[in-house]
């Protein structure tokens, strides 16, 4: 039986606290049967038996937005998952080995270079330097937006708009601009 950590300030959090309890439940229970790398094969009929409540697929994702990443039919990515367990990946760690060995195998992996932060290439190219003026939070947001269907073109095996959406979250969570 795996052993996964969890975090007891968990309830403290608002996006927590806002979800039904059926929600809830279903979160704690996806973190629970996903695999060590944070991808769960999709079953719903079995999640709902097992916890006991009715489930719909499409509330799920509309209620877990970023936080699930549909990333092939039939299995779902839960990003920070890697994050929360085990940190900055690293392919020197045994422990890790298996974990990258599967996000690569999916393509979840490739070119990223701390955990899942992003490819460098992407944000090498937006130039962002520090003597300019980059103008409020909100334009520079709606720059990088304008652009995410040539990033998409140039790096055709990268979901462009999942890194997009994680970097508006890392914003949000950190207040940077």
């Amino acid at each position: 039986m795996a052993k996964r950590f969890t975090e007891t300030g968990k309830w403290k959090k608002k996006w927590i606290r806002e979800l039904s309890p059926e929600m809830k439940l279903f979160w704690f229970y996806l973190l629970d049967n996903c695999d060590h790398a944070g991808i769960w094969e999709v079953d719903i009929e079995l999640a709902a038996f097992q916890i006991g409540i009715e489930l719909d697929e499409s509330e799920i994702l509309n209620t877990f937005n970023r936080k699930i990443v549909p990333f092939k039919p039939g299995k779902w990515f839960v990003p920070k998952f890697i994050v929360y367990q085990y940190g900055e990946l690293n392919e020197s760690n045994r422990a890790h080995l298996s974990v990258i060995k599967i996000l690569t195998k999916y393509g979840l992996y490739k070119g990223l270079t701390r955990g899942l932060q992003g490819p460098m290439d992407m944000v090498k190219e937006l130039d962002l330097d520090k003597k300019k003026d980059k103008g409020s939070k909100k334009e520079q947001l709606e720059t990088i937006k304008s652009n995410l269907s040539d990033y998409s073109k140039k790096y055709p095996t990268l979901n462009i708009q999942f890194y997009y959406d994680s970097f508006v979250d890392w914003l949000d969570a950190t207040g940077k601009q």
